[in-house]
Parts: structure tokens; sequence; C-alpha cells
């Protein structure tokens, strides 16, 4: 199989997309502290509560796919 360097879009998206999910963790990780105050708020506006469960599979799930970026992206050093 013929080793193929990633092309300059793709790069970029997922650069960006790292950028995002940077993001949505660090959210993700100061939210679980404060989430009797953010539920409280959430229902004083008629939005639904978020459980906590909620929050560390959101935050799993954005380390995978960070983790999957590095590794797409470490590719393109080959």
């Amino acid at each position: 199989m013929e080793n193929k360097k990633l092309g300059g879009g793709i790069i970029t998206i997922a650069i960006l997309y790292f950028i995002f999910l940077g993001f949505g963790a660090i959210g993700s990780i100061t939210l679980l502290p404060n989430l009797d105050m953010i539920n409280s708020t959430y229902t004083e506006m008629g939005l639904p509560n978020i459980t906590a469960t909620q929050l560390i599979i959101s935050l799993i799930l954005s380390l995978l796919l960070i983790v999957s970026l590095i590794l797409i992206l470490l590719k393109m050093k080959n």
C-alpha cells in the first residue's frame, strides 16, 4: 500500500476542528463543578436540565476525537 500525504484542505479543516474540540472539552470540564447552578438557570429559562453523565460522555467523545485527529495529522509526517 502506498503512503500518501494529506492535502492542505484536510489539514486546515483538521486544525480548525481540533481547536473547536478543545474549546468543547474545556467547556465540559468547566461546566461539571457548576452543574447545579447551570441547571437552576436552565430551569428558569424553561430548558431541559443537563446531567453529569451527559457532560462526561461529551468529554470522553471530545477526547477520543482529539486523539484520532492527532493520529490523522501525524500521518502527514510520513
